[in-house]
């Protein structure tokens, strides 16, 4: 039987979890400990903690007005499919300087596109507190601006959306309901250097117009700690069998035994 009820339903699930062989649990560090500490000492338990995807892009991807916008239309596309609420959406972009098309020209298009976006998927209306959080994320970005830096705040007033075009490159967790930082870099080797000191929290990454550097560029970034590597267009939708957090998710369901068959 398939059936659910409210997290945090302690009764339910410790009348549950002394008759199961196997827990699979995805929550957040404070959710896994806790679960941890119920789950009987001979249940086996599988944890999938916090994780945050962000994206690649490479001045070759930028040689037209039209590549750019198209890629944009990707970018947009993986950020507002799930609203960010999913392990493979991406929170921060890095884009490579040199293209014909900027790093801030580029945010720009992404902005434009989420407009065109939310018609056919509207964007849903953020909780009162998610919504001081991301009116909080543009006033910091905002007084930055004020203060000199390149710093540029896009999207509409009503929290649709929210594009940070930041000069300062960074691995930044959004506050969900489609925020996306884009931030420039001199080559794309620098990127895993960059998002390598999160290494335990990272998933995907999406990879654009790397050329001819795509193999090192993609064992740069699995060094760093990313677990897949795939293009825009594909980041919100894993293949079935994936390697989920470095892991075999249907594997590990299987109970292996060394009893001769």
């Amino acid at each position: 039987a398939v059936t659910y009820w409210p997290g945090g339903t302690t009764d339910l699930e410790d009348a549950v979890l002394p008759a199961v062989e196997q827990v699979v649990h995805y929550g957040g560090r404070n959710s896994i400990t806790d679960m941890s500490r119920r789950v009987p000492a001979n249940v086996t338990m599988i944890t999938h903690g916090p994780r945050i995807s962000f994206g690649v892009v490479g001045r070759e991807a930028l040689g037209s007005p039209e590549d750019a916008a198209s890629l944009a239309g990707d970018i947009a596309y993986a950020t507002a499919v799930f609203d960010q609420q999913g392990c493979v959406s991406p929170h921060t972009v890095f884009v490579e300087d040199g293209g014909a098309v900027s790093p801030p020209e580029l945010a720009g298009l992404i902005d434009r596109a989420l407009v065109r976006l939310s018609r056919d998927l509207p964007p849903a209306a953020p909780a009162q507190a998610d919504a001081i959080a991301i009116r909080e994320f543009r006033a910091v970005a905002e007084f930055r601006a004020i203060n000199g830096e390149k710093v540029s705040v896009l999207g509409p007033d009503r929290l649709d959306h929210t594009i940070i075009f930041d000069p300062v490159p960074a691995l930044t967790a959004s506050c969900l309901g489609r925020t996306l930082k884009v931030c420039p870099v001199h080559a794309l080797a620098d990127v895993a250097r960059l998002v390598a000191p999160y290494r335990d929290v990272l998933q995907s990454a999406a990879v654009a117009g790397a050329g001819d550097a795509i193999v090192p560029v993609a064992q740069g970034l699995a060094t760093a700690g990313v677990s897949r590597v795939t293009s825009f267009r594909q980041l919100p939708w894993p293949e079935m069998g994936w390697v989920h957090d470095g892991r075999g998710p249907l594997r590990e369901l299987v109970r292996w035994s060394e009893a001769p068959l």
